[in-house]
């Protein structure tokens, strides 16, 4: 009796390591401002990482494979937690579905390398991406998406102002990094 019970102890465990609440989380998030995602493409036109948001993602696979929601969370949930490449063949996705194209940006490395509070931090005024970070070039803005994510700590643009704004602080005011 007590190896049965051990043995399906062992298998919840096991199965309950597999799941990942980020990757649901986010991909629970909708409307024009939901959260980013960093995907790795794989196709003829392009074959790299590109961050864009959860809707856009979903409105090119409902719009163009014509799959369901449940099915796209099914979809995209399997290949971020197998590290799979998207293969997006398609030449108008690129210009009907805004994505951005990530490139690594030496500074955001650099402060990356601190740790999650000192990059928070450097970039953010509490969870608001400070403005100076804006503009400065069109890589660097990706390449703060691509770390947080890569942290799993998620983000989006505010609707009114559009700048990056990490979504748990919306959430939880309390909320603080845990190294």
């Amino acid at each position: 009796m007590l190896k049965r019970l051990l043995a399906i102890f062992v298998l919840f465990i096991s199965c309950s390591e597999n799941e990942n609440i980020f990757y649901k989380d986010i991909l629970s998030s909708k409307g024009m401002n939901s959260a980013h995602i960093v995907i790795d493409i794989d196709s003829d036109e392009y074959k790299g990482r590109i961050v864009t948001t959860n809707f856009r993602l979903f409105q090119y696979y409902h719009l163009k494979e014509k799959i369901s929601r449940n099915d796209y969370q099914d979809l995209v949930y399997s290949k971020l937690l197998n590290d799979e490449s998207f293969n997006i063949n398609d030449k108008k996705f690129i210009e009907e579905f805004y994505y951005m194209k990530y490139k690594p940006v030496k500074d955001v490395d650099s402060i990356a390398n601190l740790g999650k509070k000192e990059f928070i931090k450097y970039f953010f005024n509490r969870d608001v991406i400070k403005k100076e970070y804006i503009a400065r070039d069109q890589y660097t803005k990706e390449a703060i998406i691509k770390q947080l994510f890569d942290w799993e700590i998620a983000c989006h643009n505010d609707s009114e102002t559009g700048y990056l704004i990490i979504t748990e602080y919306e959430r939880n005011p309390n909320w603080t990094i845990l190294e």
